[in-house]
Protein backbone atom coordinates (compact mmCIF):
# COMPACT_ATOMS: atom_id res chain seq x y z
CA UNK A 1 0.00 0.00 0.00
CA UNK A 2 3.11 2.61 0.63
CA UNK A 3 4.41 1.78 -2.48
CA UNK A 4 0.87 2.71 -4.46
CA UNK A 5 0.41 5.80 -2.27
CA UNK A 6 4.08 6.94 -2.95
CA UNK A 7 4.28 6.74 -6.69
CA UNK A 8 1.52 9.11 -7.17
CA UNK A 9 3.36 11.59 -4.87
CA UNK A 10 6.49 11.67 -6.21
CA UNK A 11 4.38 11.87 -10.21
CA UNK A 12 2.79 14.80 -8.75
CA UNK A 13 5.85 17.05 -7.42
CA UNK A 14 7.77 16.10 -10.70
CA UNK A 15 4.52 17.55 -12.72
CA UNK A 16 4.65 20.36 -9.87
CA UNK A 17 7.84 21.28 -10.66
CA UNK A 18 8.04 21.78 -13.73
CA UNK A 19 6.21 25.55 -14.63
CA UNK A 20 8.88 26.05 -11.83
CA UNK A 21 12.77 24.96 -13.68
CA UNK A 22 11.34 26.81 -17.36
CA UNK A 23 9.54 23.78 -18.70
CA UNK A 24 6.29 23.43 -20.25
CA UNK A 25 4.10 20.44 -20.61
CA UNK A 26 2.06 19.97 -24.07
CA UNK A 27 -0.18 17.06 -24.54
CA UNK A 28 -1.08 15.71 -27.94
CA UNK A 29 -4.49 15.19 -28.99
CA UNK A 30 -4.73 12.21 -31.95
CA UNK A 31 -8.24 13.91 -34.34
CA UNK A 32 -11.44 11.69 -33.20
CA UNK A 33 -9.83 10.69 -29.42
CA UNK A 34 -8.88 12.27 -25.74
CA UNK A 35 -5.94 13.73 -25.36
CA UNK A 36 -2.98 11.51 -23.58
CA UNK A 37 -2.72 12.88 -20.54
CA UNK A 38 0.10 10.04 -19.55
CA UNK A 39 3.28 11.31 -21.41
CA UNK A 40 3.69 15.11 -21.85
CA UNK A 41 6.17 16.80 -24.53
CA UNK A 42 8.26 18.56 -22.47
CA UNK A 43 9.69 21.88 -24.22
CA UNK A 44 12.01 24.35 -22.57
CA UNK A 45 9.78 27.78 -21.96
CA UNK A 46 12.50 29.69 -24.73
CA UNK A 47 11.40 26.85 -27.73
CA UNK A 48 7.34 26.26 -26.52
CA UNK A 49 5.98 26.73 -29.71
CA UNK A 50 4.30 24.81 -32.63
CA UNK A 51 7.99 24.59 -34.24
CA UNK A 52 9.14 23.42 -31.11
CA UNK A 53 6.70 21.02 -30.28
CA UNK A 54 7.09 19.83 -33.94
CA UNK A 55 10.70 18.83 -33.84
CA UNK A 56 10.32 17.39 -30.73
CA UNK A 57 8.38 15.07 -31.82
CA UNK A 58 10.09 14.16 -35.23
CA UNK A 59 12.73 16.52 -37.76
CA UNK A 60 10.54 15.94 -40.56
CA UNK A 61 7.02 17.00 -38.78
CA UNK A 62 7.45 20.48 -39.54
CA UNK A 63 7.71 20.43 -42.90
CA UNK A 64 4.37 18.48 -43.02
CA UNK A 65 2.63 20.68 -40.58
CA UNK A 66 -0.09 22.52 -42.48
CA UNK A 67 -1.59 23.89 -39.12
CA UNK A 68 -2.30 23.07 -35.25
CA UNK A 69 -5.11 22.89 -33.14
CA UNK A 70 -4.67 24.21 -29.30
CA UNK A 71 -6.61 23.88 -26.51
CA UNK A 72 -5.83 25.47 -23.27
CA UNK A 73 -4.50 29.03 -21.64
CA UNK A 74 -2.26 30.32 -24.66
CA UNK A 75 -5.86 29.61 -26.75
CA UNK A 76 -8.35 32.13 -27.18
CA UNK A 77 -10.81 29.77 -28.54
CA UNK A 78 -10.94 26.15 -28.13
CA UNK A 79 -10.11 24.49 -29.94
CA UNK A 80 -7.52 27.84 -32.11
CA UNK A 81 -6.34 27.01 -35.50
CA UNK A 82 -2.35 27.90 -35.20
CA UNK A 83 0.72 28.50 -36.89
CA UNK A 84 4.13 27.35 -36.33
CA UNK A 85 4.89 30.74 -34.53
CA UNK A 86 2.21 30.49 -32.15
CA UNK A 87 3.49 30.35 -28.14
CA UNK A 88 2.77 27.11 -26.22
CA UNK A 89 2.11 27.84 -22.16
CA UNK A 90 2.39 24.68 -19.46
CA UNK A 91 -0.39 22.10 -20.71
CA UNK A 92 -1.52 23.34 -23.26
CA UNK A 93 -3.51 20.34 -25.65
CA UNK A 94 -2.17 20.40 -29.32
CA UNK A 95 -3.74 18.60 -32.66
CA UNK A 96 -1.26 18.48 -35.57
CA UNK A 97 -2.98 18.90 -39.01
CA UNK A 98 -0.71 17.48 -42.01
CA UNK A 99 -0.50 18.47 -45.62
CA UNK A 100 -1.89 15.96 -47.59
Amino acid sequence: LSCVLAAPARRLSCCALAPRHGQVRVYTKPKGKLPDFNEPVVLHRSNATIEGFCNKIHKTMLKQLKYAHVWGSSAKHRPQKVGKDHELHDEDIVQLVKKI
